[in-house]
């Protein structure tokens, strides 16, 4: 991991704060340079060892208002490029983050509206066998298509706020992950505030519209327009400051993603509640299948998106400047929008810097990748390497694993993998030597070091076995060594299994050969020459049963062979080990049948086993001056090399489905009947639906397909040499969609991603231990527990009907029994995970360990800030820490806004061996029911003063600080020690930044002095003047307005500013003027005295090391 670290801290802010003498911070009243973050640290990466990921992030520059800043960054995890991906804003891999979006995802029809959602109205008890499941049902039984039985999805990532939600039946948005967080729907999306009163709209509407050919047995996606996204459009500070997000409108085509899926019978029947025959002969029924036909269907989902690509960031206050994001074609799929270029603009239409983003496009397959970001200002660049991106397949190719990625395997016809019903399916095994093409290889850094990636397979520790031949005999049955009955003959064999596996498939393959010429012409059977095999259990008399590939099975579970164009028949079956069996063969008397046996055994030991994806192996990182090397292990150092993966769901892809065709009603007067009649005969076929993707996501709900108990990481090479940090994961996967009614003989697909969120606290670091190189010894422990919290305890129901068949109407099955459905159930609650406890020991050499008990309470219904902590130190005093917010103070104006989130009254108790005593108690003043509007601050919601309390008795206190002016953007004019000593603040460039401080001024006073206008007037021009402009008519105005007689008594200070950089110049109550110097990046370089050429009085340099 690299990091770039400040030879010198920016003291500035140190004369950046106003502090009172008697010690209480009032305010910070300058802001850092607006640019410092996105080269103070690039080359860091953060970690999701969890799921085997690390996330490179590239900050690309920030948006700043005075109280509001807008990141943007460029993302990458480790999650490695799918044959079906195709690119997005950055090409390949590569995430854009800026702003937010709030995502849809549609069950069934669309949740309009709360009421629009009928299951939660039926069904309100948190058991799900209710009767009233049932009866609702049973009631809309053949309307239930109609019906919206499941709740929609959503999905928001803004800001470093993430989440789900949902509409209820009383059109109230719960929060799926409880935080204090308030959604609204407003006219055209949705409004979201945070605990600190700031909103959030999203209004800018992206649409999808979805078609599919023809799947018979699968779920068909909308074909109308949905939308399904929401991006965010403003931000408002409860101060006045808005920013805004422009978009441009684009629209592409394309086919998502290919399925396949394989329709075949499973059974046959005749069947009727009479037994008068069908007055139009099933038999003949041309919807039905052969008995031995495969229908294949291929799938291509195809997709139409109506999206929003961002143009412009800009604000209320033309001081702010903006940015412009320019896009281009991406020469892949048409219409897809690359990102090209950002640029930043000053207030005066100047460009501040102009961001320009590099692509290799790979013809052969169609991707893009990001190969260096440039700053043309400032001359910085990153450079990315990626893995063999030529060698990827086009999209859509079959070569996939599971999970898709490539596994370069020929799968030429078939997508689904090969099974008991389909052995000639496709290889959908994992490839480590493929599945990692396209994955970034390396970041070089605008300091010119890097950080180079390294992958390994995903894995699993299961069981393996080496499979080899075991027994195998072949015979030729003929009519001449045979019994013959008739015109048929039988032949026997008689075998003992052995050792063989019994997982493992046995093959036979069979032959016929018609020897009509050798026959009597009168024996030689010519309408349908056929031969059965059957398998029997001699030990315990039964039939094993026989499948394979072009073959029917017949009702006694035996094969028959047909000679129909097909000569030779191969088929699979599993058999007992050390077991006596009898293969028997019966067939017609001219014909002959070759057969070949041949079983399997297996050495079956323990090992690690390849999963789908790849997960980071190692980071080398250089400074130019050496490598650094960190190495990941899954698992505990004492068995490294054990995999802690933990795989989850077994991939399911059969399913069944029933056709059923009904006779026609009888008309009256025919067949003997002089009224109409109801005719319920039915013919019917049971079909094998086998599909190429699994019935169960493989990625779980959590959006990965493995997930790692323990995680060690090897510092300064593969052995510890520096090191070892271990980590410890909880694993608490949610639960897929339950089956509460059906045919078990029927198998159900309910859909992939159907999950009750049960994983409250799926992935959370439970302990972290260090150790000293070599793993020699433990040197320090953090443990975390945590609790489930949530203040709605209701579940949201969700039920999943699937029809088997079709009923007739009017000759319905018993209507109780509901036997043509297929009933699915899954619930979403509202919980979280928050801290409880947090126990920290530190080890000394002799083996002893310093334990530290952090504790926090949640004591609140209405929140979830903590209201306490505790730290129980070594020594065991204790420290207690008590907070209390809008909501504990009854500030309704605080609630009614959401500011919940600032602690309002904080205190520390301390308890030293056994003597409990009051630290600090202090409280921030608001506007509350009983005073606001306020004259201080009108009808902005802003601290009135502060409150210090008597440590010595604490139903004392005294004001330590009055806030007695602020402007309409929030600014502070004037605020007053607890000595009265009041201070003045005047802010210039448009309000945004101050550039005079006196202490001992009133504001009032002040303001009416005519000459102070003129100086606001010329910071508002010299924020419009560009940069760099002369200053120096603007530092003479604030020069001469510290000189005059009538100031002599104030302490004065004066600051100027490049608005979009930072601060040029501050001058104290000395007149010593420093001055601040900023690198092309936009970093702060120096500090000199008086002048730019000046005496240096500090100096900043920036270096790159590991």
């Amino acid at each position: 991991m690299k990091k770039i670290v400040l030879v010198s801290i920016l003291l500035i802010m140190a004369s950046m704060k106003s502090q009172s003498t008697d010690g209480q911070s009032i305010i910070d009243i300058l802001p850092p340079a607006p640019s410092t973050y996105a080269f103070a640290t690039y080359g860091f990466q953060e970690s999701n060892l969890f799921e085997g990921k690390i996330r490179a992030d590239i900050p690309i520059l920030n948006y700043n208002t005075k109280n509001l800043t807008i990141p943007i960054s460029f993302g990458y995890s480790t999650s490695g490029v799918k044959v079906d991906d195709i690119d997005n804003t950055l090409g390949q891999t590569w995430s854009f983050n800026v702003g937010g979006v709030i995502s849809r995802v549609v069950n069934g029809p669309e949740d309009t509206t709360g009421t629009n959602n009928v299951t939660p109205n039926q069904m309100t008890s948190n058991n799900m066998l209710e009767a009233s499941y049932y009866d609702f049902i049973k009631t809309h039984k053949y309307s239930i298509s109609l019906q919206n039985l499941e709740y929609d999805i959503y999905n928001f990532n803004f800001l470093g706020n993430t989440g789900k939600f949902i509409l209820d039946k009383n059109n109230q948005f719960i929060l799926l992950t409880p935080s204090d967080l308030k959604i609204a729907q407003i006219q055209g999306g949705f409004k979201i505030t945070d605990n600190k009163g700031i909103e959030f709209y999203f209004e800018a509407k992206e649409y999808t519209k979805n078609f599919s050919s023809s799947c018979a047995g699968s779920r068909k996606p909308s074909s109308t327009n949905i939308i399904m996204s929401w991006y965010l459009t403003k931000v408002v500070n409860p101060t006045g400051e808005e920013i805004y997000f422009e978009y441009a409108d684009s629209s592409y085509s394309f086919d998502s993603s290919i399925e396949q899926n394989v329709k075949s019978v499973a059974s046959q029947n005749l069947f009727s509640y009479n037994s008068s025959p069908c007055n139009w002969g099933l038999a003949g029924n041309q919807m039905f299948i052969s008995a031995t036909q495969k229908i294949v269907n291929n799938c291509y989902n195809h997709q139409i998106n109506y999206v929003k690509n961002l143009i412009k960031i800009s604000s209320n206050n033309v001081v702010d400047g903006w940015v412009s994001l320019i896009y281009k074609n991406s020469g892949t799929t048409p219409n897809v929008k690359l990102l090209d270029k950002i640029i930043e603009y000053k207030n005066d239409n100047q460009v501040k810097e102009e961001i320009n983003l590099s692509y290799q496009l790979i013809a052969g397959n169609s991707r893009n990748f990001l190969t260096n970001i440039t700053y043309s200002k400032s001359n910085q660049k990153y450079d990315f390497a990626y893995i063999s991106p030529e060698l990827l397949p086009s999209r859509l190719v079959l070569a996939q694993d599971l999970w898709g990625y490539y596994n370069h395997a020929t799968n030429d016809y078939y997508f689904i993998p090969k099974n008991v019903l389909l052995p000639e399916g496709a290889n959908r095994d994992p490839n480590p030597q493929v599945s990692k093409y396209g994955m970034l290889k390396r970041i070089t850094y605008p300091t010119r070091g890097f950080t180079d990636f390294e992958y390994e397979q995903n894995s699993y520790y299961g069981g393996k076995k080496i499979i080899d031949n075991y027994q195998s005999f072949q015979e030729t049955a003929t009519y001449l060594n045979s019994s013959l009955v008739g015109s048929i003959y039988n032949h026997s064999k008689i075998f003992n299994s052995g050792s063989l596996d019994p997982d493992e498939d046995v093959t036979l393959y069979a032959e016929i050969t018609n020897n009509g010429l050798t026959c009597s012409p009168s024996s030689h059977i010519q309408e349908d020459p056929h031969a059965t095999l059957t398998l029997q259990n001699l030990d315990d008399g039964t039939i094993v049963n026989i499948s394979g590939g072009e073959v029917y099975l017949t009702n006694t579970a035996s094969l028959a062979l047909q000679e129909l164009g097909v000569q030779s028949k191969l088929v699979y079956f599993k058999l007992l080990p050390n077991t006596n069996y009898e293969l028997k063969v019966s067939a017609f008397k001219c014909l002959d049948v070759s057969y070949e046996y041949l079983s399997k055994k297996s050495i079956k030991f323990n090992d690690n086993i390849d999963y789908g994806g790849v997960r980071i192996k190692s980071l080398i990182s250089s400074d130019g001056n050496g490598l650094e090397k960190k190495r990941y292990y899954y698992n505990k150092y004492q068995i490294k090399n054990v995999s802690s993966g933990d795989i989850g769901a077994t991939p399911q892809f059969l399913s069944n489905y029933e056709l059923r065709t009904y006779c026609p009603d009888n008309i009256a007067g025919e067949n003997g009947n002089p009224f109409p009649t109801t005719d319920c005969q039915f013919q019917f076929q049971r079909y094998n639906i086998l599909k190429s993707s699994s019935l169960q996501s493989l990625f779980n709900s959590g959006g990965n397909n493995i997930y790692y108990r323990v995680v060690s990481e090897s510092l300064g090479g593969d052995n510890f040499e520096n090191g070892n940090i271990e980590h410890e994961f909880i694993i608490n996967r949610d639960d897929y969609v339950a089956k509460i009614h059906g045919n078990n003989e029927y198998l159900t697909d309910f859909g992939a991603n159907k999950w009750s969120n049960t994983g409250w606290n799926h992935g959370n670091e439970t302990k972290i231990k260090f150790f000293e190189k070599n793993n020699a010894r433990k040197i320090k422990e953090i443990e975390k527990k945590y609790i489930k919290k949530g203040h709605d305890n209701r579940r949201f129901h969700n039920i999943i009907i699937a029809d088997l068949y079709d009923e007739k109407e009017t000759c319905p099955e018993p209507f109780a029994t509901l036997l043509n459905k297929s009933i699915g159930y899954y619930f979403l609650e509202a919980k979280t995970s928050q801290i409880d406890e947090e126990v920290e020991k530190e080890y000394v050499a002799n083996g002893d360990s310093l334990t530290t008990i952090k504790k926090y309470y949640y004591a609140s219904p209405f929140h979830y800030s903590p209201t306490k902590e505790t730290v129980t130190f070594p020594d065991g005093n204790i420290e207690e820490n008590n907070y209390s917010y809008a909501y504990e103070k009854n500030n309704q104006v605080l609630i009614n806004k959401n500011m919940t989130g600032y602690p309002l009254e904080t205190s520390t108790i301390r308890n030293t061996d056994g003597i409990t005593k009051i630290i600090s108690k202090t409280e921030t003043v608001y506007p509350d029911q009983n005073n606001f509007p306020t004259p201080q601050a009108g009808n902005l919601i802003l601290p009135l003063s502060i409150k210090i309390f008597d440590i010595q008795n604490p139903t004392i206190s005294y004001t330590g600080v009055t806030y007695d002016f602020y402007d309409s953007k929030g600014n502070h004019l004037q605020y007053t020690t607890k000595k009265g000593v009041p201070v003045t603040i005047i802010w210039g460039y448009n309000q945004r930044f101050p550039i005079i401080k006196m202490v001992g001024a009133k504001y009032d006073e002040i303001m009416e002095i005519p000459y102070i206008k003129n100086i606001v007037s010329a910071s508002d021009t010299d924020a419009l003047s560009g940069t760099p402009n002369d200053e120096s008519l603007f530092l003479t105005l604030l020069d001469n307005f510290r000189k005059q007689q009538i100031f002599k008594d104030y302490q004065i200070t004066t600051y100027t500013y490049d608005p979009l950089i930072g601060v040029r110049s501050i001058t104290p109550p000395s007149g010593i003027r420093e001055v601040y110097i900023y690198d092309t990046a936009n970093r702060l370089k120096e500090i000199r005295e008086g002048t730019q050429t000046g005496n240096i009085l500090k100096e900043f340099k920036y270096n790159y090391k590991p």
